[in-house]
């Protein structure tokens, strides 16, 4: 063997073993940790005094509106539809005292002048006959008819006929009375102010008391409905007359 060769070789065994020996003594000489129990860790606690209070309870529930006022138009008097107003449709909205549709009301003021006639006749009847009581009573009492009993005395101041022409009159002015309401009553006014929810004539149609013209709901109030669990009763304050208040509501309006 070359010695060459055979001294490099001695020195790298030479290096390996210091390299190993120097290894183990770095082992054994690194220090140990020492084990240490952990500090304990005490929470931090805030301490807050209990009181009561009132708190408001909020209940949601969904509801139905449902309007305070409906009616179903129809006609007092029979008639044909000559008018109707310009907003009579479904949803149309009508101010209280606006005229919904007028009826044929020639055949009523002829009544209604009938009527007058009549009682323009039964007035002058009337009075005739109290001009009549006049000129019998100062007959009667020229005659001095004192043993007369109470019914020839009714007899000769002609009671009965001043009791028939009063009744007469009275009947006529009643009769008067009737077709001045009924020529009214051709005209059919909207009771509040409303919307038109069902709009059931048209022009010509031939109409009575039975005849529904309309459907109408009040548009000043409105009425909610709700359903509440009956576990929720206990938050709400009923009132128990008209005069105590209840629960407060809020109404939100979706869509």
């Amino acid at each position: 063997m070359n010695s060459r060769v055979f001294i490099k070789l001695c020195a790298a065994v030479m290096i390996t073993a210091v390299a190993i020996i120097l290894g183990l003594q770095f082992v054994k000489s690194k220090p140990k940790a020492k084990r240490e129990k952990p500090a304990s860790i005490t929470p931090a606690v805030t301490v807050q005094p209990l009181a009561v209070k009132n708190h408001q309870a909020i209940v949601e529930v969904m509801g139905t509106v449902i309007p305070a006022k409906k009616v179903t138009v129809r006609s007092r008097v029979t008639g044909e539809i000559v008018t109707l107003h310009p907003d009579f449709l479904e949803g149309g909205f009508l101010q209280k005292g606006e005229t919904i549709a007028r009826l044929d009301d020639v055949d009523y003021k002829l009544i209604k002048q009938q009527r007058e006639a009549t009682l323009a006749q039964c007035a002058s009847d009337l009075t005739l006959e109290e001009g009549q009581q006049d000129i019998a009573r100062r007959e009667w009492e020229l005659l001095g008819a004192r043993e007369a009993t109470d019914r020839d005395r009714e007899l000769a101041l002609r009671v009965p006929q001043l009791r028939s022409k009063q009744a007469v009159y009275k009947s006529a002015k009643a009769a008067l009375k009737k077709a001045e309401v009924d020529l009214a009553r051709t005209s059919i006014t909207t009771p509040f102010n409303a919307v038109i929810l069902s709009a059931d004539v048209q022009l010509g149609d031939q109409v009575n008391s039975q005849t529904q013209l309309a459907a109408l709901v009040g548009t000043d109030a409105f009425h909610i409905q709700v359903s509440l669990p009956i576990s929720k009763l206990s938050w709400i304050k009923i009132p128990s007359n008209r005069n105590e208040q209840g629960a407060p509501a809020v109404v939100i309006a979706q869509g």
